[in-house]
């Protein structure tokens, strides 16, 4: 999982290589809010994201909704929505071009919906990919609250 999380921000630190880039530090009070356990919120405030990273999650949302309305699936349906989520992440982070702590909150919260997407598109059961389905869907519908 940790590997995981780093080659996210590699991924996404390497999409904006065209760019200048700079390295900022991450502020020691922001430090706590990201690296625990889980992602909280930028000292009872939420944390800033740009407007290309916002349509990519409602992009996200749509795809997953999708998958979830589909009437009867199949292992095969499945393992198609999560290829399709797994695209739409792959545009997120390639497109990706926040910096700061906003963007490492930002990876900390992306690394359990990589996993679970992952998971998805490699099912062979039926049950545990409907579970991921409701999964996913529940965990994405949580960005708006460490986001805006």
């Amino acid at each position: 999982m940790y590997l995981l999380y780093i080659f996210i921000i590699f991924s996404c630190n390497n999409s904006a290589k065209n760019e200048e880039q700079t390295k900022e530090p991450i502020h020691e009070q922001h430090s706590n809010e990201i690296l625990g356990d889980s992602l909280r919120l930028n000292q009872g405030k939420k944390w800033k994201s740009d407007a290309i990273t916002n349509e990519n999650i409602t992009s996200f949302q749509r795809i997953a909704e999708q998958a979830k309305q589909i009437k009867d699936p199949g292992i095969n349906e499945y393992n198609e929505a999560g290829a399709r989520m797994q695209k739409q992440l792959d545009k997120l982070i390639s497109e990706c071009r926040m910096k700061g702590p906003d963007h490492e909150a930002l990876h900390k919260w992306l690394a359990p919906l990589f996993t679970s997407v992952s998971s998805l598109v490699k099912s062979q059961d039926k049950f545990e990919a409907s579970q991921l389905i409701d999964k996913i869907n529940s965990y994405v519908n949580s960005y708006a609250k460490y986001f805006e």
